[in-house]
C-alpha cells in the first residue's frame, strides 16, 4: 500500500519541487529492501527534482538498484523505471538492465496494476 501511496504522490506532483513527503520514499526504499518499488520510486522522484549532477548520480543508482532487487510489485514500477533507465543512453549498466527490463515487459500485461508474468504459452 505504501509503494501505490508513492506512485499517486509522484504521479500527481507537478512542480517539480521539493515536497515533505520525500524523505518518506527514501525511507520506503531503505526500510524495505525486498521492494523494488521503493527503490524505483525515489530514483524516478529524484531524477524528476535533480538540480546537480550528483543529484542525477543518486537516482541512476537507485534506479539500477530497484532492477537489482527484482520486479516491482506495480507495472508503473516497470514503466518508470523504463523511463529512468532511458536517461542514461551512454552508461552501458543502465542500457543493459534497460534491455532486459524491456524484454521482461514482453511477458507483462502492462495494462494491469499488478506485475504478473505470463510464462510458457497459455491455451
Amino acid at each position: 500500500g505504501a509503494a501505490a501511496g508513492g506512485y499517486v504522490l509522484i504521479g500527481t506532483e507537478t512542480s517539480g519541487e521539493p515536497q515533505r513527503w520525500d524523505s518518506w520514499l527514501g525511507n520506503l526504499r531503505q526500510w524495505f529492501p525486498q521492494l523494488s518499488d521503493g527503490a524505483i520510486l525515489w530514483g524516478a522522484r529524484r531524477l524528476r527534482t535533480a538540480r546537480k549532477q550528483s543529484d542525477v548520480d543518486e537516482a541512476r543508482s537507485a534506479l539500477l538498484e530497484g532492477y537489482q532487487r527484482g520486479l516491482p510489485v506495480y507495472t508503473l514500477g516497470l514503466t518508470w523505471l523504463i523511463d529512468g533507465l532511458s536517461a542514461f543512453p551512454e552508461d552501458s549498466t543502465c542500457v543493459a538492465a534497460l534491455q532486459q527490463v524491456r524484454q521482461l515487459c514482453w511477458r507483462v500485461d502492462m495494462r494491469e496494476p499488478f506485475v504478473v508474468l505470463r510464462l510458457g504459452e497459455s491455451r
